[in-house]
């Protein structure tokens, strides 16, 4: 069985659902420290129809949520209205008509709440995402996990793996930097590594952006072929 794990990112891009893609389960890592300038609370999304530029739409955050765990930060509601304001006027134009009206009507019913769950509010968006793109795997929370609390690092990559009875874990390329493969092999897991070659996947000033603009800009059907590139 093949597992993926990455932190519940905001409407991540083509690569995180890659991942999503090729396991067999996925794993939102939620029992981690919030860091600063990561994708948890931002992402790229395009400024013009030319797609020449970009901007980070983004959920802010407070200083005390860089002190806890990703399951526990939580930010005002009021980036709500702003992001809905985005998305009607931005996307007014997009094929994908029903894919924006979940979304629009996702933030809607968010929006009487005067504190979201960040991490909460980014799973639900990429489980309706995986929706329209038909990817099928079991995803679940690090929450759900057992004995993995006091593991950092690889160590609590591969306790999350053994968890679960994988054999397989399927990583990002950016992680091969500071993963070692033995750990791995002595555990009993094989460590793969998806593809980095991306050319196919729609960038702005060579930078890639959220799925979720890259859907609503060239629809869902290039956005599967992508995936599956």
């Amino acid at each position: 069985m093949k597992v993926g794990i990455h932190q519940s990112n905001f409407m991540p891009w083509v690569g995180y659902f890659k991942k999503i893609k090729f396991c067999d389960k996925f794993v939102f890592l939620e029992n981690v420290k919030c860091s600063k300038n990561s994708f948890f609370n931002r992402n790229r999304f395009s400024t013009s129809k030319k797609r020449n530029d970009y901007f980070w739409l983004t959920c802010p955050l407070s200083k005390t949520s860089y002190k806890q765990n990703l399951s526990e930060v939580e930010c005002n509601s009021d980036f709500l209205s702003k992001h809905i304001k985005h998305f009607k006027l931005r996307y007014r134009k997009t094929n994908e008509k029903q894919y924006l009206e979940e979304l629009l009507s996702f933030y809607e019913s968010t929006r009487d709440e005067d504190k979201v769950l960040l991490s909460n509010f980014n799973k639900n968006i990429i489980a309706m995402t995986c929706k329209y793109l038909d990817i099928e795997t079991e995803i679940i929370s690090s929450l759900n996990i057992k004995n993995i609390n006091k593991l950092k690092k690889q160590d609590l990559v591969i306790g999350i793996v053994k968890a679960l009875s994988g054999k397989v874990y399927i990583s990002g390329q950016g992680a091969k930097d500071y993963q070692d493969e033995k750990y791995f092999n002595e555990a009993g897991i094989e460590l793969k590594y998806l593809r980095s070659d991306y050319s196919k996947v729609s960038k702005i000033s060579n930078e890639h952006v959220s799925i979720v603009d890259i859907i609503l800009q060239e629809g869902i059907w290039k956005t599967k072929k992508m995936i599956l590139h």
